[in-house]
């Protein structure tokens, strides 16, 4: 399942994956430019992890959560446009503590949280 943040990240609990909501993906155009973390990197929760360049704008993504960069997607600019929440994820966070899914918005909470 996936957990959303008010700044507009997606996270999997599960696959550890991390990404751009559609929402925001939208809201920056199409993105030309991708910068991700180095494999490795400790991150704490809310420091920025990647920016995104669009046609629009630049944009920072943040940590939804502390922990190690473990794994990166080489293919994420390929797809990012079409499929931010699907073969766009970003880059896989190992967390370094038990994460807490009421920290988080649900789907279902994230589309109300947009709808006001």
């Amino acid at each position: 399942m996936k957990y959303y943040t008010k700044q507009h990240e997606w996270c999997e609990f599960e696959t550890h994956k991390i990404g751009l909501s559609v929402f925001a993906k939208n809201e920056l155009g199409e993105i030309v430019y991708l910068k991700l973390p180095e494999l490795n990197t400790q991150v704490s929760k809310g420091q920025e992890l990647c920016i995104l360049e669009s046609t629009k704008s630049a944009s920072d993504l943040y940590a939804p959560y502390s922990g190690i960069v473990t794994e990166l997607n080489p293919e994420a600019i390929n797809f990012i446009n079409d499929d931010p929440e699907g073969k766009g994820w970003l880059v896989k966070i190992t967390p370094s503590q038990t994460l807490n899914p009421s920290s988080y918005l649900t789907p279902e909470n994230y589309q109300l949280m947009l709808e006001d």
